[in-house]
């Protein structure tokens, strides 16, 4: 279901894949590991690190992630657009 669970203990993080969007609809998906190896994950909400946290951002220039509402969904659904080229004048002759 939809419900929203909270963990205490410590966890290793596992995978932690997802859209930032300069919209602040921000979209990831966290898996974690306990202290016996056993897994859980689904979508992070918020999370307080207790060591370290090694994350690697990639930028997609070209690209705009934007969520748009889908009647058939009923949900914001992401979207991948390719972002309008900027060209620069050259003020020359």
């Amino acid at each position: 279901g939809n419900e929203i669970r909270q963990f205490h203990e410590r966890y290793e993080i596992t995978s932690l894949v997802g859209t930032i969007c300069a919209d602040g609809q921000h979209h990831l998906h966290m898996g974690l590991g306990d202290k016996r190896g056993v897994g859980v994950g689904g979508h992070l909400l918020e999370a307080t690190i207790f060591t370290t946290c090694e994350i690697v951002l990639g930028e997609c220039s070209d690209l705009e992630f934007v969520r748009k509402h889908d009647g058939r969904t009923k949900f914001d659904e992401l979207m991948i657009v390719r972002r309008r080229s900027r060209r620069m004048s050259s003020g020359g002759a």
